[in-house]
């Protein structure tokens, strides 16, 4: 194989890296916004940063949870537009998009209504779980 071959780049390789940039920045979403939350609440002292490592375990199980929309909607809408469907792909990714708000909004409510519970059972208490609530 010629170094031309293989530094060749299709258009289905362009195609792929367009679908996969913003999927992986889906993904590192949450840890980058534990990392910066560390980073600052780290210098409030041992008692702070204890409470938000409560809470990045609970935001990241949230995370977790509802990740499965991402992963249910996106080969319906790559397969729409492969197969040149638009309306379709645009009318699946609206839909998607209204799910995922609901779903955020009724998680939040369900986040902090129970935020107690929560790091209760995550183990936290004195001094650590009021700042974690």
């Amino acid at each position: 194989m010629s170094e031309a071959t293989a530094l060749r780049i299709t258009e289905t390789d362009r195609a792929i890296f367009r679908l996969a940039i913003p999927a992986l920045g889906a993904l590192a979403a949450e840890p980058l916004v534990s990392l910066v939350d560390t980073a600052f609440v780290g210098r409030l002292g041992a008692a702070p940063l204890a409470a938000l490592g409560i809470d990045a375990a609970i935001l990241g199980f949230a995370f977790f949870v509802f990740t499965f929309l991402a992963y249910a909607t996106t080969p319906l809408i790559a397969s729409a537009v492969a197969s040149g469907n638009d309306r379709q792909a645009a009318s699946l990714a609206g839909q998607a998009l209204i799910l995922g708000v609901g779903f955020g909004l009724v998680g939040a409510v369900i986040l902090v209504s129970a935020a107690g519970s929560l790091v209760e059972f995550m183990g936290a208490g004195g001094e650590v779980g009021e700042p974690a609530i």
